[in-house]
């Protein structure tokens, strides 16, 4: 059931999620990427980490990983 899981899984989440607030406030895209992938193979529906893992893309002009992140949402909605 999900509810036996719950609490591992919001442990993991946060844990996802200190990292990638950690690597970017330390200025390491590098690794915040990592982090973003990580979660999101743990997570794959995790809207809010898609989003920014796309605008990290953005911002390393990937396109063609901008347009995986893309489809991806598309998938979600």
């Amino acid at each position: 059931c999900r509810s036996s899981r719950s609490p591992q899984h919001s442990k993991q989440r946060r844990t996802y999620e200190l990292l990638i607030e950690c690597y970017d406030d330390w200025d390491q895209p590098d690794r915040l990427i990592a982090t973003l992938e990580a979660l999101l193979k743990v997570f794959p529906d995790d809207v809010d980490a898609l989003r920014q893992l796309l605008r990290e893309r953005k911002q390393r002009d990937e396109p063609e990983l901008v347009l995986n992140c893309v489809e991806r949402l598309r998938k979600l909605r």
